[in-house]
C-alpha cells in the first residue's frame, strides 16, 4: 500500500484515491463467488425486485432485462456482509472519517460482457437527501469500491474528474442514467479537466468524495468488470443508514422500521 498520508492527501486534493493491494487474492476469490451467487439469484428477474432490505435493480437495456446492480445483498448473504465490515476496508474509511461510522450504501455493480451497463457522469451528493440528514457532507461521507476484476478502459472502469469536488455543491442535472446522457451536462463538464480512468487490479480499493464527478462507459471487452461499493458517513454528522462501527469496532447489521434511508436514490 501507499503510505497512509499520501493517499489521504490525494483524496482531498483530487477528490479520489486508489489504495492498491488491500485485499489478497484468496479473499477476492471469495468475493467473486458472492457476486456469482447474487447474479444467479437475479438471473431470471424481469424488473427491479426487493427481498427484504436487498434490492435487485433490473432495468431494460437494449430491450433486455439486465441486473445493473444489487443493493444491500449483504443482508441476505453472509459472505458479502463480512466484506462490508472487513477491517481491511474499514481501516481505510476510518482514516478519513473517524472511528464511529454509519453505512449508507451497499451495492454490487455488474458489468458483464455485452450487457450495455453504463452510468452517466454524476455526483453522489445528488442521492444523499435530505440535506438536513448530512450536516457536513463534504467531510463526513465517502464511497469505497473494492475491485473484484481488473478495471480497464475497455471493460468500463470508473472515470473521475479531478478537483470537481472542491465547489462542494451539486453541479449536474440528472441521476446515473447511461453514458449517452452526458450531453445534458456538457457545459459543466467542459469547465473541468478531463476525467481520469480509475484503473484497478483485483483487491484494490478506490475511495471518492460525494461531490466528485464520476461515471463509466459500457463494457466493450470479453471480460467482466465488477466492483463492490460501500458508502459510509461519520456518525455524528449523519442521521441515515445503519451503524457499522462504534469506537472503531464493527457491529452487526441491524435495521428496522425506525431506520431512516435517503429519500432520493435515483432520478
Amino acid at each position: 500500500m501507499a503510505p497512509a498520508d499520501a493517499w489521504i492527501a490525494e483524496y482531498w486534493e483530487r477528490g479520489f484515491a486508489r489504495v492498491a493491494g488491500v485485499f489478497p487474492p484468496g479473499e477476492i476469490a471469495a468475493l467473486s463467488a458472492g457476486f456469482d451467487d447474487i447474479l444467479a439469484l437475479g438471473r431470471d428477474l424481469t424488473e427491479t425486485t426487493k427481498q427484504g432490505l436487498a434490492e435487485f435493480r433490473v432495468v431494460p437495456i437494449a430491450g433486455k432485462p439486465t441486473l445493473k446492480f444489487a443493493k444491500w445483498a449483504s443482508s441476505i448473504h453472509a459472505g458479502l456482509d463480512r466484506f462490508r465490515t472487513s477491517p481491511r476496508l474499514l481501516s481505510l474509511v476510518m482514516r478519513v472519517l473517524g472511528p464511529d461510522l454509519r453505512q449508507i450504501t451497499n451495492q454490487m455493480h455488474y458489468k458483464n460482457p455485452g450487457d450495455g451497463v453504463s452510468f452517466q457522469m454524476h455526483q453522489d451528493c445528488a442521492f444523499r437527501k435530505p440535506d438536513a440528514a448530512y450536516r457536513d457532507l463534504y467531510h463526513c461521507f465517502l464511497q469505497a469500491a473494492i475491485a473484484v476484476d481488473p478495471a480497464t478502459l475497455e471493460n468500463g472502469c470508473l472515470q473521475l474528474v479531478p478537483g470537481s469536488h472542491h465547489e462542494a455543491k451539486a453541479l449536474l442535472a440528472g441521476g446515473y442514467e447511461g453514458w449517452d446522457a452526458n450531453g445534458s451536462n456538457q457545459k459543466v463538464l467542459d469547465r473541468f479537466p478531463s476525467a481520469v480512468a480509475a484503473l484497478m487490479d483485483p483487491g484494490d480499493v478506490l475511495l471518492w468524495n460525494p461531490f466528485t464527478i464520476h461515471g463509466s462507459q459500457p463494457n466493450r471487452s470479453p471480460f467482466s468488470r465488477r466492483v463492490y461499493i460501500n458508502g459510509f458517513a461519520r456518525t455524528r454528522d449523519c442521521d441515515h443508514g445503519v451503524p457499522v462501527t462504534v469506537d472503531g469496532q464493527a457491529v452487526p447489521l441491524a435495521y428496522g422500521p425506525e431506520t431512516r434511508w435517503d429519500v432520493v436514490e435515483e432520478r
